[in-house]
């Protein structure tokens, strides 16, 4: 990596390295992603489409494009560079899972519930991608698989995360609409801010 993300000099650094490389894409994509994580989502969208020009078939730099664009507040752009990701990268579960989020922002639940699913199928370490996973699937009616992800999410969680844990089950056992709330309203906006600043 040219810098990490918390590196105070990283930003001389990446400016540079996209300076002297304006033709890796690399060198843009990554200069890209730092300015959209710092808020300069303008100049970030400009880096991350010139490295996307360069190399159109690159799923990282689709992800980095929906990542601008969600945090930009433009969902549904979001939602279209993070399906192009999908489909150049199929077994990425960290971007289907924050697909699933931003369709679960976009109010579209069936669609979100299939694809926090599959992400978390793909990353059966990642607790919290299952206890996701099991809201969204009481919330569409799966209860057998509901449970089968929140007893993997317990495990892989081994205590770190009980409380959510907890949460999620007693949301479950109140029902569907009651698993919907929790995830709309509290753990899915949260996961998908928490992702988006992240780097996988």
């Amino acid at each position: 990596a040219l810098a990490a993300l918390d590196d105070p000099n990283a930003e001389g650094a990446l400016r540079s390295a996209a300076l002297m490389g304006p033709d890796v894409p690399l060198t843009r994509w990554m200069y890209g992603a730092w300015l959209s994580r710092e808020g300069l989502v303008d100049d970030g969208l400009r880096e991350l489409e010139a490295a996307r020009d360069l190399d159109p078939d690159d799923a990282v730099i689709r992800y980095e494009l929906a990542v601008n664009r969600l945090l930009a507040g433009a969902l549904d752009e979001g939602i279209d560079h993070l399906l192009a990701a999908s489909d150049l990268n199929p077994d990425d579960g960290w971007v289907r899972i924050v697909l699933g989020l931003a369709l679960l922002e976009s109010e579209r639940l069936d669609q979100a519930a299939a694809e926090l699913e599959f992400g978390a199928r793909l990353r059966d370490d990642d607790a919290e991608a299952q206890f996701l996973a099991a809201l969204a699937l009481s919330a569409t009616g799966d209860d057998d698989s509901a449970w089968m992800l929140l007893e993997r999410g317990r495990i892989m969680a081994q205590g770190t995360d009980e409380l959510v844990a907890n949460a999620v089950e007693e949301q479950i056992e109140e029902g569907h609409e009651a698993a919907r709330r929790l995830l709309e309203r509290q753990l899915g906006p949260s996961a998908l801010r928490e992702r988006l600043a992240a780097r996988p």
